[in-house]
């Protein structure tokens, strides 16, 4: 199967499994370049994804999918800690959910049989600092590595 372009739908995908992983707008920014205001805006509005940051997000997500974001400084902790309960209340998949060559089709949803942590899907507005709640949300679909395609 030929892989598509990077897609305005799978950028949000993207972005919103980093969170998933606690990758907050800022963490990718300081890694990636990218800024966090457009990631932010990314997640809140399809139309705000131009081409050329659909491609910068999914080098990025290539990049990040299965690294933590840092943690050394209190507010790095605290902003991992935001985006990753942010996106457990708004049941954001985590990468694993998600199969690379379909992220961006408009039917390339999370695979069944991950399981939403509670919340519903949603690119609303992102992240106000909130406190700490358990983590459920499984990594149980199988995701392969941008290196073994």
């Amino acid at each position: 199967m030929d892989r598509p372009q990077p897609s305005a739908v799978g950028t949000q995908r993207r972005l919103m499994a980093l969170m998933n992983r606690s990758w907050a707008p800022e963490a990718i920014e300081r890694v990636s370049g990218i800024p966090a205001a457009e990631i932010t805006s990314a997640l809140a509005a399809r139309q705000a994804v131009s081409p050329g940051l659909a491609a910068r997000v999914a080098g990025a997500y290539d990049r990040l999918w299965d690294k933590q974001p840092p943690r050394v400084t209190r507010a790095d902790r605290e902003l991992a800690e935001a985006a990753r309960v942010h996106a457990q209340r708004l049941g954001w998949p985590p990468p694993l959910a998600y199969d690379d060559d379909l992220i961006d089709r408009p039917g390339g949803d999370a695979q069944p049989g991950w399981k939403r942590s509670g919340g519903q899907p949603s690119a609303a507005p992102i992240l106000s600092r909130t406190s700490s709640s358990s983590v459920t949300t499984a990594d149980t679909a199988t995701r392969r590595s941008p290196r073994s395609r």
